[in-house]
């Protein structure tokens, strides 16, 4: 099964957490910092995050602003 692109929700935030703590190489992902960007994000009518997931499980994500 391919997986499926859909825009990002705020039940997506710990999936995303933990991947952008993966990702993370020069600098550390703060948890609650992480939580008020996401939500920030969600809500910011310029900016588009989308996540790739495949059987339930969030694989990847994009973030871009318009």
């Amino acid at each position: 099964m391919m997986p499926i692109i859909r825009t990002a929700e705020p039940p997506d935030s710990d999936a995303l957490l933990a991947l952008a703590t993966a990702f993370a190489t020069s600098f550390v992902v703060e948890p609650d910092a992480f939580q008020q960007m996401f939500l920030a994000v969600l809500a910011d009518p310029d900016a588009r995050l989308v996540v790739a997931e495949q059987d339930g499980q969030v694989l990847g994500y994009l973030l871009g602003f318009v």
